[in-house]
């Protein structure tokens, strides 16, 4: 009976470890894994941007993206902004810089507002429901994640960024060439 039940055991165990790496493989054969971390591809979404159109991250393809997430209330936010647009007038020619507004926690004329007094001069796209800041494990504001022209994340940072930080970072991937 003892030995039966060590066969049975054995044999369960064997049964689940030849399953979980069956699993493995075909998740992971058809499609590349997509997690919101460091080394891993971006998660794809389609958004609405102020204007009504429709915006894919897809279309940044084949150069690096930085993602912003924020929300007009956000005191941070607000003085990280000012960074960002300089970051963006020195390195527009090698990087898209996107925005993404958290519209389930903020209301629409208040970021219209936020825009327009920080004259952004870059796409900003409207999360209404959350769905892209969970698919990014977004927790607070603002985040930002910078994409490689791969599409795979290269660098994510919760909290405000300094001016020096955002250049450092902008100018360790061209260097890096990770910008294709």
């Amino acid at each position: 009976m003892k030995k039966l039940s060590l066969v049975i055991v054995v044999m369960t165990i064997g049964f689940f470890i030849w399953f979980g790496n069956y699993q493995q493989s075909v998740v992971l054969k058809d499609s590349p894994f997509t997690l919101p971390q460091v080394g891993y591809t971006a998660p794809t979404f389609l958004l609405n941007d102020f204007n009504g159109q429709v915006s894919e991250l897809e279309k940044y393809r084949g150069a690096p993206v930085l993602l912003n997430f924020w929300a007009s209330w956000c005191p941070p936010c607000r003085v990280e902004m000012p960074h960002l647009i300089s970051a963006y007038e020195q390195f527009s020619d090698h990087i898209h810089f996107v925005g993404i507004n958290m519209a389930h926690q903020d209301r629409h004329d208040a970021a219209l507002e936020f825009i327009s007094t920080y004259d952004v001069p870059y796409e900003n796209l409207i999360d209404e429901h959350g769905q892209v800041a969970r698919q990014y494990q977004v927790t607070a504001f603002p985040t930002t994640v910078l994409l490689d022209g791969e599409g795979v994340i290269v660098y994510r940072r919760v909290g405000g960024m300094t001016e020096r930080e955002i250049i450092s970072v902008m100018n360790r991937v061209l260097e890096e060439g990770r910008g294709n």
